[in-house]
């Protein structure tokens, strides 16, 4: 049966283009897309008590697979187990533009170019930097303090006006 509507409002609990299988859900909580085998794929959430808006995306098998919230005060999250954002242009790369924060381990795979860091900025550099420091302090000292003494035997090579040119002499000392 095929119903043609034209112009108007339609209020109702449930809009769906199928009973089954392939189809697409709009309700009061959102629009659900579903795939041949019935099930969810993707969620759009109108809304929440707390003012967040989601769309919810779940994997071939049904099982979630990550969202995108938004929230109230203008916080947009992007959530996965498994997040890749990538670019298939490499003449095109993907960009962050403003301040950004990782909140754990970074690791690249390859290059890195156009980071500019301070001393200060590299988290843990600071402690490494100072007990190197220190190191260096306790060569430098014992280097300067360090002293070696060479004591050579008066002879005069058969000419007595020579003879007081011997004894101990101290090499090294404070630069």
């Amino acid at each position: 049966m095929s119903v043609c509507l034209t112009g108007g409002t339609v209020t109702g609990a449930l809009l769906r283009t199928g009973a089954s299988g392939r189809r697409i859900e709009v309700d009061t909580q959102g629009l659900r897309t579903y795939d041949g085998n019935g099930r969810n794929r993707i969620r759009i959430n109108t809304g929440s008590d707390s003012g967040v808006a989601s769309i919810v995306f779940n994997g071939s098998g049904g099982g979630y697979a990550g969202e995108i919230n938004a929230y109230q005060n203008n916080g947009l999250t992007l959530y996965s187990d498994n997040l890749i954002i990538g670019s298939n242009n490499t003449g095109n790369p993907i960009s962050i533009q403003g301040a950004a924060t990782f909140a754990g381990p970074v690791r690249f795979n390859s290059s890195v170019s156009g980071i500019n860091l301070s001393m200060s900025e590299v988290s843990g550099l600071s402690a490494i930097l100072s007990s190197l420091q220190s190191q260096i302090d306790s060569l430098r000292s014992s280097y300067n303090s360090h002293t070696h003494s060479v004591t050579l035997p008066t002879h005069n090579h058969g000419n007595s006006a020579n003879q007081n040119w011997g004894g101990t002499f101290t090499s090294g000392g404070p630069r």
